[in-house]
């Protein structure tokens, strides 16, 4: 609910809405990491990323993160989260042990989202301003590479399709999804 700063839980099995959790102003992304027992909401309200307790279902912490925090993604192997900040040109990482913020990694421009490729192990995203794929080692929180979005005008969302190893990004400016082979 972006415009109302609540998340709502909803059971799939029963077709049912649980509970609306408050007080997270702009959510845009969400990522829900079973095995920690997690939920990660980007804030744009409030810059920051909420960490909510599966469990209990209430936000325990907030997290700074860049100016309009939108896309989440985890690396299982690094144990890390990963938050593309929109209008700040950097993607922050955090700890997910600690749930606690380490660094913020450069990539300029207007950020989209983030996504974690399980086949490469590396991180993802993309921005609109270079009309760039970037590709994010998690293990030293480094670029490691850039590449052309041939066709795309302000790439913003993303997607990695495991299994054809493609990566699919919509642009913004001009109304097209764009299939990239990693």
């Amino acid at each position: 609910h972006l415009g109302s700063s609540i998340v709502t839980v909803f059971d799939l099995k029963n077709q049912q809405v649980i509970a609306d959790i408050p007080d997270v102003p702009n959510p845009y992304g969400i990522l829900v990491v079973p095995g920690l027992k997690t939920v990660y909401v980007s804030a744009g309200g409030k810059n920051q990323v909420g960490i909510i307790d599966e469990n209990t279902l209430k936000v325990t912490k907030y997290i700074q993160a860049g100016k309009t925090p939108d896309g989440i993604a985890y690396d299982p192997n690094t144990n890390k989260i990963f938050v593309s900040n929109e209008n700040s040109g950097t993607i922050t990482v955090i700890d997910a042990a600690s749930n606690e913020r380490i660094e913020d990694i450069p990539i300029g421009g207007i950020v989209g989202n983030t996504h974690f490729d399980p086949v490469s192990k590396l991180i993802y995203t993309v921005s609109g301003a270079d009309n760039k794929l970037f590709e994010i080692d998690p293990k030293t929180n480094k670029v490691i590479n850039r590449y052309d979005v041939t066709g795309g005008v302000r790439p913003h969302c993303l997607y990695i399709d495991e299994y054809t190893h493609y990566a699919l990004i919509t642009c913004q400016g001009n109304n097209k999804i764009i299939v990239f082979d990693l």
